[in-house]
């Protein structure tokens, strides 16, 4: 290995590791300087069969491959780690950016990404990090699943050991189960203020964030239901539906409220963090760590498209594909002000790419049974019309209620309104009765 190999430095070997393969030690070299403040293991060589045998002896989350090198192509070597380890998340960096290239690597070695020579260095980053929280999804799901079968199994002994023993110990257990059901059910109690808690802040914060927020929870729940989905999967949907937009407090909001000219680039990427915003935040409370993973994949597509992992179709988690058609649906009526037909025939447009198809077709069925909801809308000044109906008082900024909650808006009573407005400003958006 003709370059420096951080990997031997004191205090990495908890780090995830990724592996870089180039035949030339300038690149290698290139890449080290660019990452070599970040929290990773850096692995590198020259020599795929080199890179072979790291890969059978290293714990490496990601390899990242030249494709043109002496001996064997990066696709034959990304196909060789797979067959070592399927769960290594494997990347092709190639000056040699043809689409042939690119199909044979995305089939023969299940790429993660594929990135031509010269790279952009932020654009480098972003795809590791991405690697490395892909590469945690896996190894995750697959360590919960192995945690639920041994506990099956555990389960299944402690059944045929209490079948033996039931005559004189059904009076303990029975009196245990009861302790534990109500301990249970504190629990979960306290679990669900501490999110009631969450989402009351949200909504202090800003009125409109946290109205979409329980009423995304609502939905969210029910279309989990009518899926089948029970118990603690249920509760971990609605919990994450509840506090799926939690980043944007962490966002200003400017950047992310709702315009008819969308964002400007800036605002755009700013409000791309949001997910892994929330992610940290909810990450750090243990109960919540589930739902953090599926506030973290609200805003990844079915077809792979979205962010910020780019995460497609089954890899996304069944909460976060829920919780993304309803959402998607509640910023139409509340921030667009589409009609609930209107809303639905947008859903339906986006089925197969951005969401769920099958997600999209029960949450119309369940739309479609439900009756209009009368709740409440914010609007500014300039939009009052006559009929309109108030659901708050409307008050100034030196204290002096202009109208009452209930009143019927007429022409005269707009005119006043604006007049008044011009030398004592009402303090807050105006609030009026809507169906939904």
């Amino acid at each position: 290995m003709e370059t420096p190999e951080p990997s031997t430095q004191t205090g990495q070997s908890q780090k995830d590791a990724v592996l870089f393969v180039d035949d030339e030690e300038n690149i290698l070299k290139a890449v080290h300087r660019l990452l070599r403040n970040e929290n990773y293991r850096l692995l590198f060589t020259t020599d795929p069969e080199k890179a072979i045998e790291i890969l059978q002896t290293e714990d490496v989350a990601v390899i990242v491959s030249d494709q043109k090198m002496p001996g064997m192509t990066g696709t034959e070597l990304l196909a060789k780690a797979k067959t070592i380890d399927p769960d290594i998340i494997r990347i092709i960096l190639t000056g040699y950016a043809d689409i042939k290239a690119a199909v044979e690597a995305i089939n023969k070695g299940e790429v993660f990404r594929f990135i031509s020579k010269p790279w952009d260095d932020e654009e480098l980053k972003t795809i590791i990090r991405q690697a490395i929280f892909h590469h945690f999804l896996i190894v995750e799901n697959k360590r919960l699943l192995r945690v639920t079968q041994e506990q099956n199994q555990r389960l299944e002994e402690l059944n045929a050991d209490l079948e033996k023993r039931v005559d004189e110990r059904t009076s303990q257990l029975l009196e245990k189960h009861q302790e534990l059901a109500r301990l249970y059910q504190k629990l979960q109690s306290n679990f669900k203020d501490t999110v009631r808690v969450f989402v009351d802040l949200i909504e202090l914060y800003d009125p409109f964030l946290g109205g979409h927020s329980k009423r995304v929870g609502m939905l969210a729940k029910e279309l989990a239901e009518k899926m089948n989905i029970m118990g603690a999967d249920l509760d971990l949907i609605e919990m994450a539906a509840s506090l799926h937009d939690i980043g944007l407090m962490g966002v200003p909001k400017e950047f992310w409220h709702w315009k008819p000219s969308g964002f400007s680039p800036a605002q755009e990427a700013v409000f791309k963090t949001h997910p892994e915003i929330g992610y940290r935040l909810l990450y750090k409370i243990e109960f919540l760590r589930q739902t953090a993973v599926i506030v973290m994949c609200h805003h990844e597509r079915f077809d792979g498209m979205g962010f910020p992992s780019g995460l497609p179709s089954v890899s996304i988690p069944l909460g976060a594909r829920i919780i993304n058609v309803v959402s998607t649906y509640d910023n139409y009526l509340h921030q667009q002000d589409l009609d609930k037909e209107n809303a639905l025939k947008r859903l339906r447009k986006l089925a197969g790419s951005a969401l769920d198809p099958e997600i999209v077709r029960v949450f119309e069925d369940i739309i479609k049974s439900i009756p209009p909801v009368r709740g409440e809308k914010q609007i500014n000044i300039d939009d009052l019309k006559a009929g309109m109906q108030l659901s708050r008082d409307i008050v100034t900024a030196s204290g002096r209620m202009l109208m009452a909650k209930d009143s019927v808006l007429t022409n005269t009573h707009i005119i006043r309104l604006k007049n008044i407005h011009e030398m004592d400003p009402i303090i807050d958006k105006i609030y009026i009765y809507h169906l939904y």
